[in-house]
C-alpha cells in the first residue's frame, strides 16, 4: 500500500480534527511528521508541517469527506 498526503497543516489541532473525520468514514489515515514536530516544534515547517496520508486508493473519499474536491 503506497501513502498519498492528501493535506498539510501547521497546526496540530485542525490536523487531528480531520483525521478523526476521515476515520469516523472508515478511512485508515495517518499523520506524518506529528512525532518530529512533538518532539521539536522548530522543526515543523523543514519538515512540511504535519502531513494527513492515507492510501492511493482512499484518497479521492478522502478528499470528498473532508471537502477538497
Amino acid at each position: 500500500m503506497s501513502l498519498v498526503t492528501i493535506r498539510t497543516f501547521s497546526d496540530p489541532y485542525d490536523a487531528g480534527m480531520c483525521k478523526n473525520l476521515l476515520e469516523a468514514e472508515g478511512i485508515s489515515c495517518f499523520l506524518a511528521n506529528e512525532g518530529v514536530i512533538t518532539a521539536s516544534p522548530l522543526l515543523a515547517n523543514a519538515v512540511g508541517g504535519y502531513q494527513l496520508q492515507c492510501s492511493e486508493e482512499d484518497a479521492e473519499k478522502a478528499l470528498k469527506v473532508i471537502g477538497l474536491e
